[in-house]
């Protein structure tokens, strides 16, 4: 057994503790926001209260789960596990987090910058976050078209019955299942220093997060846009979140969007220096 394998086969109890508690903390930000929402609706809030409220939430979930989520002392795919709950329950947080978690990576092997440790966690962490996006976007359409399908009346097919339903929550789920199994491979990999250790190869679950998270979060709208219940609107704001969210890590050593990865993987595949031109900018 893996040194990783066995630091995740070891604390099994206070492994779920943390993950409950994570939940607890997420459905908290989750409801905050949700009121903080209404507020803004009525003239309140603004840029400056959301930044308020992302700081604090990070102050509690540093008291309950540490600074970094553990990851100095436990593995990068606990490290992603977390942050998927926290993105279900507050996306500007948990990109916080992200960016984080990329800065505290930088002491972790002693290879900082562009191409080490720091920019590798950074894009695990992003591509976690962009995953628990899409998770929390599949869960509310899924739950939506059931109460719908229960509640429809008699002259109208339950949304549940339609084949076209139940074809697009089969893709939604077939592009979650894969995404996290590429991540927890890659995240795997970084905590054992093997093979995909580079910034190419980590660069792979950002790229794929990001066209999943769309796909499925695009998909999870149409199928509850024009009902009014809150699923729409919380899947509307988590698309909002996809869209601006990765912008938290913008201007960190060694950030790069999901089109800029690409073009790293595919020069890496080809041998390619990096900073040859043409850039993709």
């Amino acid at each position: 057994m893996s040194n990783a394998e066995a630091a995740e086969a070891t604390g099994t109890e206070p492994w779920t503790r943390r993950t409950e508690e994570a939940a607890q903390l997420a459905a908290t930000f989750g409801k905050r926001r949700t009121d903080a929402g209404e507020h803004d609706r009525t003239g309140g809030g603004g840029r400056e209260a959301d930044s308020a409220r992302i700081t604090e939430n990070l102050a509690e979930l540093t008291a309950a789960l540490g600074p970094d989520l553990g990851l100095t002392t436990g593995t990068l795919v606990r490290t992603c596990a977390l942050l998927r709950i926290v993105a279900g329950g507050c996306g500007p947080t948990a990109f916080a987090l992200a960016a984080r978690l990329a800065s505290t990576g930088e002491h972790g092997n002693g290879v900082g910058g562009v191409s080490g440790r720091a920019a590798r966690l950074g894009d695990h962490a992003e591509a976690a976050v962009l995953l628990g996006l899409a998770e929390r976007a599949y869960a509310l359409a899924v739950a939506d078209l059931k109460e719908r399908s229960t509640g429809a009346e008699q002259d109208t097919p339950p949304p549940a019955l339609l084949p076209g339903t139940q074809f697009a929550v089969a893709r939604m789920r077939a592009a979650l299942a894969a995404t996290t199994a590429l991540l927890e491979h890659c995240a795997r990999a970084e905590d054992e220093g093997g093979q995909h250790t580079t910034r190419a190869d980590s660069s792979v679950p950002r790229v794929q997060a990001a066209a999943a998270a769309e796909q499925v979060v695009s998909a999870a709208y149409e199928r509850v846009r024009g009902h009014g219940g809150e699923a729409e609107r919380s899947i509307a704001r988590i698309w909002q979140d996809l869209k601006t969210g990765p912008r938290t890590r913008a201007d960190s050593p060694g950030a790069h969007d999901a089109d800029t990865a690409a073009e790293l993987i595919g020069k890496a595949a080809f041998g390619i220096d990096p900073a040859e031109t043409p850039r993709w900018l």
